[in-house]
């Protein structure tokens, strides 16, 4: 879309005033509009989606294609699916690029989908580039009909995953047939994205044990890595293939463990692979661990083309990443004030926030200040740079809690020399419920035994004035000798309703004495 205005733009200043020391002829013409219209011609993108794929079965199955995939890659295997971990938010953010709450689809039902302002990948891909050559397969109705067909592909195959769920595994199976359609696709010369949508491990979980080390599970996994390398092998046997500059993304919409398969907002459900392979990747982990809405924008940022307003992923794998270097005098605690990512209008009809680079066992959240429902906001007691949004207990009955691991034996002669550590933020809750945050920093020694700890707040309903809002809490002391990790835990507490302890702009700074 950019491109097509500033050509018009261009266009009408050009017409308005013609050069007089150039005129326009076909050849010129076609160069141009090629630049405009479509996407670079070296410029190739290759999304794998395989529902329902646990990051440890990758490591102890068969599966010499992904491996492949995995050499020289940007990957991570604990990056987060959306908080559902059902497969219509998932496919839906997949393929848009944004959260449910955005798309509308938090579960199977598709009840009121939004895929007019949030449409499939293609759509955006020709919103930019009309010329765009795209195709692929899949196997869900509801996304056939919301979103692939609206998107108009220049080559497209359905194969009802419900019409061959009896059996996965002869060559009608849904993925099989789709797998063979997409390597047909794949050796159109002027192709600039397909996408292939794998099924059926996630069916054959549910049928017959969702686990890594179920032997089952692992053999269908096998035969889709074997779909992949066809689509693959096809893609390297293109005469210009050396030429041009593939992007291959693979991942999924959930994980899974045997006893609830997916569907909670816990770990074992939520953290998936996400494999990046091409030349333009830098190889490496990707830190902090992406998201599933990241993968349309990453696509699109290959081909030159950008999603649609308002979208929450972002373009990942390009550059080499790494956790933050622990710095005296400096904020130990990565994105301490909530706004690395967007937050959300309160907890009811949100998804849970992913906190990039912590570990959350599941509805410790992000909260937009002035949400509706009587949430902090910029009249009520807190942060004077406060910014979008605080960390909230989310919607749960019970506790939660977030950690954020800290290496900082870089600066073990500093420690071991005497230092002293500040731990503040602001903490609050909800009116006169005794709802409440703490802050906790735990030093640990090069072998994860405890030193010492020192704990902040909570601030109680009775601190507030029985007022919405956060106050500030700080402690200091010294820094034990011998630390070299640094463990900062959030705990939300809950008394009553959903979890409202809430906390932000949460600091930890080392100075040396």
């Amino acid at each position: 879309m950019y491109r097509i205005l500033s050509f018009l733009i261009l266009f009408a200043l050009t017409g308005c005033n013609p050069p007089e020391v150039y005129s326009w002829n076909e050849s010129d013409w076609d160069e141009w509009a090629a630049e405009i219209f479509a996407p670079p011609d070296d410029k190739k993108v290759l999304l794998i989606f395989i529902d329902g794929l646990i990051p440890a079965a990758i490591e102890i199955s068969a599966t010499p294609n992904i491996d492949a995939l995995l050499l020289d890659s940007a990957w991570s295997m604990t990056g987060r699916a959306e908080s559902t971990t059902i497969s219509g938010a998932g496919w839906s953010s997949f393929l848009t690029g944004v959260h449910w709450d955005k798309h509308q689809v938090p579960d199977n039902d598709f009840a009121n989908p939004n895929f007019t302002d949030y449409p499939h990948i293609f759509t955006q891909l020709k919103a930019d580039f009309p010329d765009s050559i795209v195709g692929g397969c899949q196997t869900w109705q509801p996304i056939e009909s919301g979103m692939v067909l609206p998107a108009e592909p220049d080559f497209n195959a359905f194969h009802n995953y419900y019409d061959y769920s009896d059996d996965y595994w002869d060559e009608a199976s849904a993925d099989t047939l789709c797998a063979q359609e997409v390597v047909n696709f794949a050796g159109e010369s002027n192709i600039h994205m397909l996408v292939m949508m794998f099924s059926e491990l996630d069916g054959v979980g549910h049928q017959s044990g969702f686990g890594a080390e179920y032997s089952t599970y692992q053999a269908m996994l096998q035969k889709t890595d074997t779909e992949i390398g066809q689509i693959v092998d096809t893609i390297k046997a293109r005469p210009n293939y050396s030429d041009e500059d593939w992007l291959v993304i693979l991942s999924t919409d959930h994980s899974g463990e045997p006893e609830l398969h997916h569907g909670a907002n816990i770990p074992e459900h939520r953290l998936i692979p996400f494999i990046m392979n091409g030349p333009s990747v830098m190889g490496g982990e990707i830190w902090p661990p992406p998201q599933t809405v990241d993968i349309v924008a990453t696509a699109l940022a290959h081909l030159g083309a950008y999603p649609v307003a308002g979208t929450d992923g972002v373009s990942v794998g390009f550059e080499s990443t790494s956790p933050p270097t622990a710095k005296l005098g400096e904020n130990l605690i990565f994105n301490g004030d909530a706004e690395y990512e967007r937050g959300y209008l309160g907890y009811e009809s949100a998804p849970d926030a992913s906190l990039p680079g912590w570990h959350d066992p599941g509805f410790f959240t992000v909260v937009q200040y002035n949400s509706p429902g009587g949430y902090p906001g910029d009249g009520d007691p807190g942060p004077n740079e406060r910014g979008l949004n605080f960390f909230a207990g989310g919607w749960a009955t019970t506790d939660t809690y977030a950690t954020w691991d800290i290496e900082v034996s870089n600066l073990a002669g500093a420690i071991d020399g005497g230092a002293r550590w500040t731990l503040s933020g602001w903490l609050g809750g909800y009116l006169d419920q005794e709802d409440r945050a703490t802050v906790t920093a735990i030093f640990l020694d090069d072998s994860g035994d405890i030193l010492n700890s020192n704990t902040i707040g909570p601030v109680t309903a009775s601190d507030r004035s029985y007022l919405t809002g956060l106050l500030e809490r700080t402690s200091t002391g010294s820094v034990p000798a011998g630390t070299r990790q640094i463990q900062v835990r959030v705990d939300a507490v809950r008394e009553t309703g959903y979890n409202d302890g809430y906390a932000d702009n949460l600091s930890l700074i080392i100075t040396a004495e």
